[in-house]
């Protein structure tokens, strides 16, 4: 019991909730028969009544409630308990008792079917009245006796046909059947329904050969001889007047007359086919004598029939007449054990009504049709209503005595409610005896009115010192159990150290002492377990001391080789310090310290020197190892770190449509997860629970998708095969740019068709493109055709302007005359040559410049005054550099780079802001670079209309043009694009679809 219960106001079997109080019950003890009484006979619950029921023992109160009790379920529970003691009890007494308070035929037969006791199944039988159930108890029964005798009282054919088939116990089987067999002549289908139903092998047997004789009986010629089965038939007839069992005397006359039926209708038949009289064949007529003898055989056959039916329902009509006899009887008796059991206070009622119920049985005894002795049930009827009788006078007796006992009965009343008070044990018990055994006796010979209040305060007053005496000794038994399955729990644990082969000395040493210390002090424990513990502590003892001197000499020699151990971990430890690798000395390190660990223990005083020495080659190592271990704990939060990235983007990945680049990078990111170090083991877990999750919800859904996908690949692969023979078809095709148009239509068509399987989508695509390339294919060969005409016009006006360049050892006054008509007619014939497309155009551009270039430079007179000048185009560049230049120093100058402050600065802002508003001339500075911008460009353009500005000062010029330009928009950014730089370097503005002569922008 915990301390909360000690406090407690009041014990769990009086709590308000009802499932507790069942609880409760439970938990009582068996020999609580008192308390469990009161519960089963004051609990407002029919619940709690029940349980209360189920635990009780004693027959007479189990009967009163059987009886009693308004709840129904309580009453069947209370037969049931009474039911199982006369059952399973061993006691004759207590079984006997048990059995006096059934009276429901099936409880009874139930008895006397499986009683553990013969006599108590024999009781039981006597009681029983109904056929059905008398013949179950001779079939099933478990004693032999008792099979016997209720096989004698059965009287009913049904009933012994059921116990000769069903029985599987042979003797009464066989028993049955002989009756069967005695009480008339069997009928083929009675003896045909025991051989094949029968459980018991010797009653099929016999009813088999029964038949067999039957069988075997020689069979009346077809016409003659009957007149001698007339005459056994008479013999039958005449000898069913003997038989008892009315059904089969039925059967048996029923068959008689079919058979002299029979023989009637064969002597008719006789009769027609005119037999002659000198033939072994008999007459048809039958002997007048033999058929009077059939008549009166017939006749006392049907009249004792009559007879044997009009006893049976006489019988019937007295066991009618028999049953409600019992049942007026155990009426009366019921109603006086009620008045028995009633209050003290309805003593008048009960007086009163005693002798109307002593007039009732007397009528009912002199109404019976038998004296009452010749009935079981009757005469123990009889006794129960004599000790009703007694039990009322005596109570009546002891209600008759005199109030002179009120006083003494109020001071015992107030003594026992003091003495329940008490908290010890013994003053409940030895204080208690006297006065209430005093109390007893007087309240036997009180009234009720003398004793009214006082029953009830000392009821209260023993309820709770029961209460309290249950609790003491529940708590007792609690503790003393507990504290034996503590000692249980702990002998078992010492009993598994004694059989552990990896024992260590100091386990078993404390476990020896602790058995020592508790076989000296085993406390309280059940008498009837001390013992059994004693002996195991003893011999778990007697183990361990053998374990014990064993282990420690297993310990000495340990400890003197673990010296050894020591000083080669030492010298492994001192070596480390030349190892360079960490990773190396950190693994090294931790097995040189699990050695230590395990070899620590050594002879006191004898090891301080190997442990100086391992203590200083471990200072010295330790640094390094914690340095690799900390490396190694951030190289794995750097690894969780990229695995937790790795997740979350998976877990985008998840809800992704795109499912073939999210599966591939799915699987990368598969084998990136296993080239990333690992993680702490339980961050380990957990990140690839919950990558290993996102990856299999999007192949999941991928797999669900793939499902639907398959309808649109096959209905997209028609589409794509339809594409293909339309491509196909153009293969002879004579108008190319249409074919061409086609094919594009085609591939815009195929686009828009979506995917199909992939087996089948390479050899689709193949099969498309190689229709759609024969298409290219040959429009590509009808352009080259055309572009190499253009090439080769182009490259014959180039090699007519090679053809003009003076050698390099002509004069350099030479000057052919005409020269620069002749390169102004090969610009012009070059300017309008239908252009070359691809990379080829820039090659010929390129070769016609360099000519033209190396032209320039080896005749410049020539070209004096005209476009090509390279002297003119000389000045113009010079001044062009220096229009750039002049623009690009007005956009430098700013206030900022002469030294000034912000203040300054925008002090001078301000005064232009208020100079330009007084003059009523505002600038937009934006508009003005704008302005600067284009006019930068305007430069750039007229810089492209120079052309080649010869020798080591035009290249400077050039240089200096491109570095001016360069440098204002790099301080001036164009609002579009970067303008495309010129040939000399500078920016230009974006360049035109139409290009110059010589092939330049």
């Amino acid at each position: 019991m915990s301390l909360l219960d000690r406090f407690r106001a009041q014990p769990e079997w009086q709590h308000e909730d009802p499932s507790v109080r069942t609880a409760a019950v439970d938990d009582l003890a068996d020999d609580a028969q008192g308390l469990l009484v009161a519960i089963a006979t004051e609990d407002a619950d029919a619940g709690v009544r029940a349980a209360a029921v189920s635990r009780l023992t004693v027959p007479a109160t189990l009967r009163r409630i059987a009886e009693t009790d308004t709840d129904e379920r309580v009453r069947a529970d209370a037969t049931a308990v009474l039911r199982d003691i006369a059952v399973a009890g061993t006691d004759p007494d207590l079984a006997q008792a048990a059995l006096s308070g059934l009276s429901a035929t099936k409880d009874l037969g139930e008895v006397a079917r499986a009683a553990a006791l013969e006599a108590v199944g024999r009781s039981a039988l006597e009681r029983l009245d109904a056929q059905k159930t008398i013949a179950m108890v001779s079939r099933r029964s478990d004693h032999a006796a008792v099979r016997q005798a209720a096989l004698d009282r059965v009287t009913d054919g049904d009933e012994l046909l059921a116990v000769a088939t069903k029985s599987e116990h042979r003797d009464i089987a066989v028993a049955a059947f002989e009756r069967l067999l005695s009480g008339a002549p069997a009928s083929r289908e009675l003896l045909k329904t025991v051989a094949t139903r029968a459980r018991a092998k010797p009653v099929a047997r016999r009813a088999r050969a029964a038949l067999a004789a039957l069988d075997a009986e020689p069979a009346p010629a077809p016409v003659g001889g009957r007149g001698q089965r007339r005459e056994r038939l008479c013999e039958t007839v005449e000898t069913l007047t003997g038989a008892s069992d009315s059904q089969l005397l039925h059967h048996a006359l029923a068959d008689a007359e079919r058979e002299w039926a029979a023989l009637d209708v064969l002597a008719l038949a006789v009769s027609a086919q005119q037999v002659p009289l000198d033939r072994t064949v008999e007459s048809g007529e039958v002997d007048p004598a033999v058929a009077e003898r059939w008549s009166a055989g017939l006749a006392a056959a049907r009249e004792h029939l009559v007879r044997l039916d009009l006893a049976r329902s006489e019988a019937d009509r007295a066991r009618e007449r028999h049953l409600s006899e019992v049942a007026a009887r155990t009426a009366v008796c019921e109603r006086l054990s009620g008045l028995l059991a009633a209050p003290p206070e309805n003593a008048e009622e009960l007086l009163a009504n005693l002798a109307t119920l002593s007039a009732a049985w007397a009528a009912l005894a002199s109404e019976s049709a038998e004296p009452a002795a010749t009935t079981r049930a009757i005469t123990q009827l009889q006794g129960r209503f004599d000790a009703l009788l007694a039990q009322a006078d005596t109570v009546l007796e002891r209600r008759r005595s005199a109030g002179d006992r009120a006083a003494r009965l109020t001071e015992l009343t107030a003594a026992l409610e003091e003495i329940s008070g008490i908290a010890t044990t013994d003053d409940l018990k030895r204080r208690w005896a006297g006065p209430h055994a005093e109390w007893r006796e007087l309240v036997k010979a009180a009234e009720p009115a003398e004793v009214e209040g006082l029953v009830a305060r000392v009821e209260r007053a023993q309820a709770t010192r029961t209460e309290r005496l249950e609790a003491m000794r529940a708590e007792r038994l609690k503790r003393e159990e507990a504290n034996l399955f503590k000692h249980q729990r702990r002998c078992e644990e010492w009993e598994q150290v004694v059989a552990d082969e990896a024992l260590e000395l100091p386990s078993a040493e404390r476990a020896l002492r602790a058995t020592r210390s508790l076989l000296g002090n085993l406390g309280h424990v059940p008498r009837q377990g001390r013992d059994t513990l004693t002996a195991r502590l003893r011999k778990v003892q007697t183990e361990l001391t053998g374990r014990v001197r064993e282990l420690r000499g297993l310990v000495e020699w340990k400890q003197w080789a673990n010296l050894t151990v020591q000083a080669a971990l030492c010298q492994r430890l001192e070596a480390l310090q030349a190892v360079e690798d960490d990773g190396t000395v950190r693994k090294e390190y931790g097995e040189v310290m699990l050695g230590w660990r395990q070899a620590s223990e050594v002879q006191p005083g004898e090891g301080d020197d190997i442990w100086k020495r391992f203590k200083l080659a471990h200072d010295a190592i330790q640094p390094r190892v914690e340095a690799d271990l900390a490396k190694q704990n951030a190289a794995r939060q750097e690894s969780l770190a990229q695995k937790q990235a790795l997740c979350e983007e998976a877990e985008r990945l998840a809800v992704s449509t795109d499912w073939v680049a999210t599966a591939q990078r799915l699987t990368a990111m598969q084998g990136e997860w296993k080239r990333v170090g690992p993680a702490t083991r339980k961050q380990e877990r957990e990140v690839w629970n919950r990558f290993r999750a996102a990856c299999g919800a999007f192949f999941a859904r991928r797999r669900d998708d793939l499902v639907e996908r398959k309808q649109v690949w096959s209905k997209n692969g028609a589409l794509k095969e339809a594409l293909c023979k339309k491509a196909e078809a153009l293969a002879d095709e004579t108008d190319l740019p249409a074919a061409k148009d086609v094919v594009r239509q085609l591939q815009k068509d195929w686009k828009a068709v979506g995917p199909v399987r992939r087996a089948r989508s390479e050899a689709l695509w193949t099969r498309f493109r190689a229709a759609c390339d024969q298409v290219f294919n040959r429009s590509q060969q009808a352009s080259a055709a055309e572009s190499q005409e253009k090439i080769a016009a182009r490259t014959a006006v180039s090699a007519r302007l090679d053809a003009l360049v003076p050698s390099a050892d002509a004069a350099p006054d030479a000057v052919p005359e005409g020269l620069a008509d002749q390169v102004a007619a090969i610009r012009a014939e070059w300017r309008q040559l239908a252009p070359v497309p691809g990379p080829q155009a820039l090659e010929l551009a390129k070769r016609f410049e360099a000519s033209l270039d190396s032209l320039l430079e080896r005749v410049p007179a020539a070209f004096a005054g005209t476009d090509l000048d390279p002297a003119r185009n000389h000045g113009a560049l010079e001044r062009l550099c220096e229009r750039v230049e002049a623009l690009l120093d007005a956009s430098v100058t700013s206030p900022v780079a002469d030294g000034r402050s912000p203040a300054e600065v925008l002090a001078a802002r301000l005064r232009e802001a208020l100079a330009t508003n007084t003059m009523g001339a505002r600038v937009d500075p934006a508009v003005q670079r704008r302005a600067t911008i284009d006019e930068v460009k305007r430069i750039q353009t007229e810089r492209q209309g120079l052309g080649v500005v010869l020798g080591e000062s035009g290249r400077r010029l050039s240089d200096r043009f491109r570095a001016a330009c360069d440098r204002f928009f790099q301080l001036n950014p164009a609002p579009a694009a970067r303008t495309p730089q010129s040939r000399d370097g500078g920016h230009q503005p974006p360049r035109s679809k139409k290009r110059t002569e010589s092939g330049r922008p």
